[in-house]
């Protein structure tokens, strides 16, 4: 799968809770950092998506945009995080680096303001 498909496939399995295909899609020694989290080791890195699952329950995420760039081995994901419940409306951009085999080793996460 590129680098366009796997986070293709991050989006959709974050927004289904999917701890299994997450664990497929990232490398054992990821990263996930963000304004509140930074956390290493796919296990921690699932727990902490896990986390926000359980302090949002209808958390989503909308993707706006995807890009690659297989040059730099990096991929961008332009989304609006969404909770009706906490009238929240987030903009955030993730970038996401890979290793060789387009597992995802470091996902950033960035929001706006």
């Amino acid at each position: 799968m590129n680098k366009h498909g796997v986070i293709q496939q991050y989006f959709s399995a974050w927004n289904k809770r999917d701890t299994d295909r997450l664990t497929e899609l990232f490398h054992e020694k990821s990263s996930l950092i963000d304004w509140e989290i930074d956390v290493a080791g796919r296990d921690s890195v699932i727990a902490a998506n896990a986390k926000i699952w359980e302090d949002v329950p209808d958390i989503q995420v909308l993707v706006q945009k995807i890009a690659t760039d297989d040059s730099t081995g990096t991929g961008y994901g332009i989304i609006t995080v969404t909770s009706k419940e906490q009238n929240l409306m987030l903009p955030v951009l993730d970038v996401f680096v890979f290793d060789e085999d387009n597992k995802i080793t470091r996902v950033s996460a960035y929001k706006q303001g």
